[in-house]
């Protein structure tokens, strides 16, 4: 429009005023490239703090995890100490319980070899005994046959304290 509406004398200032036009749409492109590249710029910064973002929510995940199996391994290593301690105590008592019992059958076999050496000894002093009735039979058989014969009684006396010592020595030799 300003070409047709042009007069001879106006032709240089409307040239020089096309050539400030021209500056003019240059520097609007230089803006709008700046701005453009500000733009993608931007945008690239976005990208990049998104990703930021979710590589740090990927570490706490991480984290949380590495924690929680932590914590399950924890558990789980002091649910094995508990059981190797409950056996470990269970074994103990076991083997408290196998000593006692050893202990008691220990001296139950003592008691019978105690109550045995007794029921030895009672039986040979009663065999003793009844030698010793025999013995004084024989003697009364004796004083009945002859009063006069006093030496012969002492010699029987001394045979029957003889036959004594004998079944001793043999409870002796016995044991």
């Amino acid at each position: 429009m300003g070409i047709l509406n042009r007069k001879k004398g106006e032709n240089d200032d409307d040239d020089d005023d096309d050539d400030d036009d021209d500056d003019d749409d240059d520097d609007d492109d230089d803006d709008d490239n700046d701005d453009r590249v500000m733009i993608e710029k931007i945008r690239v910064m976005i990208k990049m703090t998104m990703i930021l973002l979710m590589m740090m929510v990927m570490l706490m995940m991480m984290m949380l995890m590495m924690m929680v199996m932590i914590t399950t391994m924890m558990m789980m290593m002091m649910m094995m100490m508990m059981m190797m301690m409950m056996m470990m105590m269970m074994m103990m008592m076991m083997m408290m319980m196998k000593k006692k019992d050893i202990e008691v059958k220990e001296e139950e076999e003592e008691e019978k070899a105690q109550t045995m050496f007794l029921v030895f000894i009672a039986a040979t002093n009663n065999h003793g005994y009844h030698n010793n009735e025999d013995d004084d039979d024989d003697d009364d058989d004796d004083d009945d046959d002859d009063d006069d014969d006093d030496d012969d009684d002492d010699d029987d006396e001394l045979v029957g304290s003889d036959r004594r010592s004998f079944i001793h020595s043999d409870c002796v030799n016995c044991m």
